[in-house]
C-alpha cells in the first residue's frame, strides 16, 4: 500500500495478486471453491486482485540466482538507494 507514496520505491517482481479473507465453499465431494469476499485495491484505486502489484523497478529472478549466492532483488534495492 506504500507504493503510492512518492518517496517509496518498490523493487523486485510483481506480487501474486491474492486478496485476503476468501470465502471457502466445500462441496463435500473433494471440490472446494475459494471466492474473494472483497475487492482489493491500493489507495490510488488500482485493483490488484488476480494481476498483482508491479514494482517500480522490475527485477527478474533466474534459476542461476537461486543456485548461486546472488540476490538480484537486494542488488537492485541497494543500487536504487545509491
Amino acid at each position: 500500500m506504500m507504493r503510492v507514496l512518492p518517496q517509496v520505491i518498490t523493487v523486485g517482481d510483481t506480487t501474486i495478486g491474492n486478496g485476503s479473507n476468501p470465502l471457502r465453499i466445500d462441496y463435500g465431494n473433494g471440490d472446494t471453491l475459494w471466492v474473494p469476499q472483497s475487492r482489493q485495491s491500493t489507495p490510488d484505486g488500482f485493483i490488484y486482485q488476480y494481476v498483482g502489484l508491479p514494482p517500480r523497478i522490475p527485477v527478474p529472478w533466474t534459476a542461476a540466482d537461486s543456485a548461486g549466492a546472488r540476490d538480484p532483488y537486494l542488488d537492485a534495492a541497494l543500487m536504487a538507494l545509491r
